[in-house]
């Protein structure tokens, strides 16, 4: 989990912790669903929906994901291992997910969770919580 995954390993249907890193160093951390991935052309295309970690829950898929992100590469640059804003503000990171661990340490996840934007990646955040 700690791992970044690769963008061209992102799968559609699967379920991945995503990371938005600010240039002012903070970051904030979201459940994202992969809709569709578009590689095979010039064009590079993600589309995502996503849930925040307090609003993830087992009926997930009936209340949440409702709003969708399109990752386009006319507004975002694609990298091996994460996608850039293109005016160089916001950077996405993402990680494997497992739904059974999450939700077994949920409780715990979201009580060492700072309210509002994190100083802390992702992988270090998880690190603190063992």
């Amino acid at each position: 989990m700690n791992v970044t995954i690769l963008i061209s390993d992102l799968k559609p249907g699967n379920l991945y912790f995503k990371e938005v890193r600010w240039s002012n160093a903070t970051s904030n951390y979201f459940i994202v669903k992969v809709k569709e991935v578009q590689f095979d052309t010039e064009k590079k295309q993600i589309t995502i929906s996503y849930s925040s970690l307090v609003d993830y829950s087992l009926f997930h898929e009936v209340f949440e994901f409702q709003k969708n992100i399109i990752l386009s590469s006319m507004d975002y640059k694609f990298f091996k291992d994460y996608i850039q804003t293109k005016n160089l503000f916001e950077i996405y990171y993402f990680y494997n997910f497992d739904e059974k661990w999450f939700l077994k340490n949920k409780e715990k996840i979201l009580s060492k969770l700072p309210k509002g934007f994190h100083t802390e990646t992702l992988p270090t955040f998880f690190k603190k919580l063992k």
